[in-house]
């Protein structure tokens, strides 16, 4: 077995531990089973002749967020669409007769501006 150093997360503060395995990448797991699954914040490297101090370890790259899990949308049922279509219309109305009065303000100025 080798003794492996690496500097793990704790409570978020960088702590430098090790860990006793047959490689590198159990000695991975180990730190991972023990302190938490991201706890990781550099590879662990083998330790020389009891020594205290770690090899220059390599930074893991930090994941990438994870993205917000698509929930499916219920399909409505036939009332439901009915209000829903109602809705929408009465959003149309509103759109075309505010369109409508800008238009007709427009029209208004440009007469008053030719007279």
């Amino acid at each position: 077995m080798n003794k492996y150093l690496a500097t793990i997360k704790i409570g978020g503060r960088p702590v430098k531990t090790a860990v006793f395995a047959d490689s590198i990448i159990h000695a991975r797991l180990l730190f991972q089973y023990q302190y938490g699954m991201d706890c990781l914040l550099s590879v662990p490297a083998p330790a020389h002749n009891g020594e205290s101090k770690a090899m220059e370890s390599q930074p893991i790259k930090p994941k990438p967020p994870k993205q917000a899990a698509i929930k499916p949308i219920k399909p409505m049922d036939a009332n439901q669409l009915r209000v829903n279509s109602l809705k929408n219309a009465v959003q149309r109305d509103r759109d075309a007769l505010q369109s409508e009065r800008e238009s007709q303000r427009r029209k208004r100025q440009a007469q008053a501006n030719q007279q």
